[in-house]
């Protein structure tokens, strides 16, 4: 006599589940990072080469001829810290926008009261805006 068997094979289990996982892990990272995390992300990263550019200003020797800076445009940012390299371009995620006023040329300058002046950057999508904040002092933050 044959006995019937019902149910499912270990093979069929184990295909099942790797074919889920799969699934899983390529809609994952776009469930996780949200925008605003982006957001929050570039705002951090912008600051930390905001800080590096200035830190550069203040250690290089005084020179008429070049000084680090940083340019801001829609969808990207330079950074000119070298004299005889090309600037290094951050470039944002897809529907994140940067503005910035003052010509959207950030400058340190060094030996005066006044290091900088004040300037804001924003960082924005449709929903969500930073802002990162350079006083006339130099302090650079992210307005929350």
């Amino acid at each position: 006599m044959k006995k019937s068997h019902s149910g499912f094979i270990n093979i069929e289990l184990i295909t099942a589940l790797f074919i889920l996982s799969l699934l899983f892990s390529i809609a994952m990272p776009q469930i996780l990072v949200t925008k605003k995390m982006q957001i929050d992300f570039q705002a951090q990263y912008l600051t930390s080469n905001l800080r590096l550019i200035q830190e550069k200003s203040f250690s290089l020797p005084e020179s008429p001829y070049f000084r680090p800076y940083i340019v801001v445009n829609k969808q990207s940012y330079e950074i000119h810290n070298q004299l005889y390299l090309p600037p290094t371009i951050i470039t944002m995620p897809k529907d994140i926008l940067l503005s910035a006023n003052k010509g959207g040329i950030i400058r340190f300058n060094r030996g005066s009261k006044y290091t900088n002046t004040a300037s804001t950057i924003k960082i924005s999508d449709k929903n969500y805006t930073r802002k990162v904040i350079i006083n006339a002092y130099g302090r650079i933050r992210i307005d929350k």
